[in-house]
């Protein structure tokens, strides 16, 4: 591997969901992620419904950065998003009284399910059940049940020894708890109780019927008689899990005993065991690192990382829930991490193969006394982090940042080299035998995770997707929820959405969350964060978003408090648009805009040309807000301000700007050309103005002529020149100006793009009636008969 290249895979980890401890982490190799809870790392691997569908995905990013820089900027931003997070905090106390807290309450109707291979009645279909939530002090250690047929639930006695994850949040602190009672509602007699715990995993399967899991795991369905029962419900649910005192202390527990729960994982490697648990628990925390760091301390900031991981779900009627459900993950570096599915596919099928029921908890019973047939069962972990590390990047081509916008725009997937390479890097890893090729792009933009699809998300959401545009653009706080989908599919639409605005604009990866769940709310604390979730409750908690997104709806729904107008008016519908967006200037343009990107759909145009669009709108209201637009005539540019001044506004107070502000500094002393000349703004002006003066058109291409000389300047003009806004042909036009002087002079820009392989790529792209005028001046004669095209076209005859 290049000395240059961090590796392919810094972390396997495996996942699983136990009966009575619930969601662990197996394993991580090859050493445990310093500072990191285990209890997050299993709930973003095992994401909430998982027990619904065959297999998932998930992504979740590791060890972020701040997205501002300094102290001082971090604790003005905390000012500035308290008053909008004021409802996040804490769960109560455990010293405050509960009686003192307002909550709703009262019996909610409903029919009750148990679920065995199918859902059955409990005790039969015209049963109507009431649930209510009861305040104990002497919390019930396991579920209790008083129906015929109990032995159904497969509800087997706990391991002696062996206490649930939930569980420990009352027996552990004796504090009182919540409590959900199921009674019949005829002979008010109790058919099931249950703790009100961490794993209920509450899910809405469909209109009025959802499922939770008891204490020991029991999946039961609830059937709402209306869907204000199934909200009240929910409602009162929220309330509890959020006020209960035995919960909060044992969140506390957990957050202090972080570093002896790493001690649990089992690190796979077969060397310095020893030496790397004890080096782990040097850092335990990424708050300390980066402050270490900050001082001038050797102790480096973790890297970021990227982590995919893969669920799988698959019945076995020989252990006690009917199904195992594991997960594998892998944690890179690499900004294109979906090249690693294939192998992780391939990885968790064989661990699935190697599982026998009785290795499954050896290792969390005693770490120290490790089988070989435990060993074994890991040993597809080692040959996955090892197989991917094995890549060869030998020749692996390190573009500038030119060549990247060249090999993206310029001439889209082409090396600006000679010949037609493709602008990825192929090259393979070997599992059990057979080559597995691997594709690496080369001109990813900073915030482009591949995974992505504007098409699809323009085509879920059709005009609220303007909506969601200016979200992300003015760093409004952003929620994707899909609870009745695979989390695969909220992920891929938060990694679509920064390409909304990116580029030009960037470090939108910093504030987005592919998964999140109610585990770990610290994404809450993330100014304009873009997270994803599958859990319906975040929907009702409108102080925790702006815009929230409903994936299976496709409607789009806006806080009250963010709505410019107050009316209240809090849905958008797509088929009208919302109320607020409307009230925008911009609202015609934006409209105007998003019927085009709908009608390019529509005729199949590709995920390229969509992204291009929305890379040029973002473009230009960026170019207004810096006072560098360009306008066709005084008219438009009048109008354009007039509609868009309140959104630019709003734009100027952002990050990405602020980034982008820095990045123009540094772009400015570091290019060739513009630390020159204003190249870039002369090309707008090319492309847009329509009253330039000859002298005007004169200075251009004096300009270009006199300073885009060396090899150098050239590539870095071509950067300039995208392919979906005509490429070469703004400039080739002036060809057929009637001043004898720009003629001349853009035959003369031409040659010199002609001494560069990517310049005469470029320029074989121009239409064949400028072809013929380029060699007509350049050859000085009207008589071309049987010219031979120098590009490799066939000849032209006049």
């Amino acid at each position: 591997m290049a000395s240059e290249q961090p590796p392919a895979v810094d972390y396997v980890l495996v996942a699983e969901f136990d009966l009575l401890e619930g969601s662990v982490i197996r394993c991580q190799y090859p050493q445990p992620i310093p500072g990191l809870d285990e209890t997050h790392l299993a709930a973003w691997m095992l994401p909430e419904g998982a027990h619904l569908r065959e297999d998932d995905w998930t992504v979740f990013i590791l060890n972020r950065p701040m997205p501002q820089t300094g102290k001082a900027a971090a604790k003005k931003e905390n000012r500035k998003s308290k008053p909008a997070s004021a409802s996040i905090e804490e769960p109560a106390s455990p010293k405050r009284n509960l009686s003192t807290i307002a909550m709703s309450s009262g019996p909610i109707p409903a029919n009750i399910y148990r679920y065995e291979n199918e859902w059955q009645a409990i005790p039969d279909e015209q049963t109507i059940c009431t649930l209510s939530f009861v305040l104990v002090s002497t919390p019930s250690a396991s579920t209790r049940v008083n129906y015929e047929d109990p032995p159904s639930l497969n509800m087997a006695p706990r391991e002696e020894g062996r206490t649930s994850v939930s569980s420990l949040s009352t027996e552990a602190t004796g504090l009182p708890t919540w409590e959900l009672v199921i009674k019949d509602s005829a002979s008010d007699v109790t058919l099931l109780t249950t703790s009100v715990h961490e794993d209920l995993q509450f899910t809405c399967l469909q209109e009025n019927f959802c499922s939770l899991y008891t204490l020991d795991g029991i999946p039961i369905g609830i059937k709402f008689l209306s869907t204000n029962d199934q909200e009240e419900f929910h409602k009162q649910l929220t309330e509890r899990l959020e006020n209960d005192p035995a919960l909060y202390q044992y969140r506390m527990s957990l957050r202090s005993s972080i570093s002896n729960a790493s001690e649990a994982s089992i690190a796979t490697t077969n060397n310095n065991n020893d030496d790397t648990a004890d080096a782990s628990t040097d850092v335990t925390d990424n708050n300390s690192a980066s402050a270490s760091a900050a001082v001038g301390s050797t102790v480096k900031a973790p890297p970021m990382m990227y982590c995919l991981s893969l669920l799988r779900n698959k019945l076995d009627k020989t252990v006690r829930r009917g199904a195992m459900v594991k997960s594998m993950a892998i944690c890179t570096r690499h900004q294109a991490f979906h090249l690693f599915k294939p192998l992780l596919i391939l990885a968790l099928d064989r661990y699935f193969q190697q599982f026998t029921s009785s290795t499954a908890s050896t290792v969390k019973k005693d770490p120290s006394a490790v089988t070989d047939a435990t060993a074994d069962r890991f040993a597809v972990v080692k040959q996955l982090y090892e197989t991917l590390n094995r890549m060869s990047f030998a020749n692996f081509p390190l573009l500038t940042s030119v060549e990247k916008r060249i090999a993206k725009w310029t001439t889209p997937g082409l090396l600006p080299r000679e010949g037609n390479e493709k602008a990825e890097f192929v090259t393979n890893v070997t599992w059990d035998r057979a080559q597995v090729p691997i594709r690496i792009p080369l001109a990813l933009d900073p915030d482009e995770l591949v995974e992505g699809s504007l098409v699809m998300l323009v085509s879920k959401f059709k005009e609220a997707a303007m909506i969601l545009y200016n979200a992300i653009l003015e760093e409004k706080r952003v929620l994707f929820i899909g609870h009745t989908l695979p989390a695969g599919q909220v992920c891929q639409m938060v990694l679509s959405s920064p390409l909304l605005v990116s580029p030009p604009l960037r470090g939108l990866t910093l504030r987005i969350f592919p998964y999140a769940d109610l585990n770990n709310l610290d994404f809450l604390s993330v100014p304009g964060y873009i997270a994803g979730v599958t859990n319906p409750m975040f929907e009702q908690r409108t102080a925790w978003w702006d815009i929230c997104c409903d994936l299976s709806s496709g409607r789009v729904m806006q806080n009250v408090r963010s709505v410019r107008d107050n009316r209240g008016s809090s849905a958008v519908n797509p088929a009208n648009a919302a109320a607020s967006w409307e009230m925008e200037r911009y609202f015609n343009s934006d409209q105007e805009f998003i019927h085009e990107i709908e009608s390019g759909i529509n005729s199949h145009f590709g995920e390229e040309w969509v992204r291009s669009r929305f890379m040029d709108y973002t473009q230009h209201i960026v170019n207004m807000a810096l006072g560098q637009a360009e306008f066709p005539d005084e008219t438009t540019l009048q109008k354009e301000y007039d509609s868009n001044w309140a959104r630019i506004d709003r734009l100027r107070t952002t990050k990405s700007f602020a980034m982008l502000m820095e990045d123009r500094e540094r772009i400015q002393t570091e290019s060739a050309l513009l630390s020159v000349f204003p190249v870039d703004r002369h090309l707008r002006r090319l492309k847009i103005q329509r009253d330039l003066s000859e002298s005007d058109i004169l200075r251009i291409y004096s300009d270009f002529v006199n300073h885009i000389e060396t090899p150098e300047h050239l590539l870095e003009f071509l950067s300039y020149l995208p392919d979906n806004q005509g490429g070469l042909y703004p400039v080739a036009v002036g060809l057929f100006h009637s001043n004898v002087t720009v003629r001349r002079h853009t035959v003369t820009l031409l040659k010199r793009l002609e001494t560069l392989p990517v310049g005469m790529k470029v320029i074989s792209r121009l239409n064949q009636y400028l072809l013929l005028t380029y060699h007509r001046e350049m050859k000085g004669s009207t008589d071309i008969n049987g010219l031979t095209d120098r590009l490799g076209r066939a000849t032209i005859v006049e």
